[in-house]
């Protein structure tokens, strides 16, 4: 039995699904597939539920975001930086102010 004998595995399948092969190893996987029916089937089935989920909320992808969620996704961006320098070494240091704004403080040597 050679390499192209065995079934291509699920998550190769899933990359290749959504264009995260390198260039020739999605053509090798496309050859393949030619002469895997049942994967071929399962690559088709989950490209068409891939293009239904898509075009669900298509008419979303127009739409500004609004300014409360923008908000609170900049504050967590902030805060999320906010690792202990134990876990970090010489990265800055993040202070938060009850106003919201935030100051970074490099430490002395970095």
């Amino acid at each position: 039995m050679t390499h192209d004998d065995h079934e291509l595995d699920d998550a190769t399948l899933h990359a290749y699904v959504d264009g995260q092969l390198e260039p020739s190893r999605a053509a090798e996987v496309a050859d393949r597939l030619l002469r895997q029916p049942r994967a071929a089937q399962r690559v088709l089935a989950w490209r068409e539920q891939r293009e239904a989920l898509q075009a669900l909320h298509r008419d979303w992808l127009d739409e500004p975001v609004p300014s409360r969620l923008s908000a609170a996704m900049s504050f967590w961006s902030i805060a999320s930086s906010c690792i202990p320098p134990s876990l970090t070494g010489d990265s800055p240091r993040i202070i938060l102010r009850f106003d919201g704004s935030a100051t970074a403080i490099r430490p002395a040597g970095a």
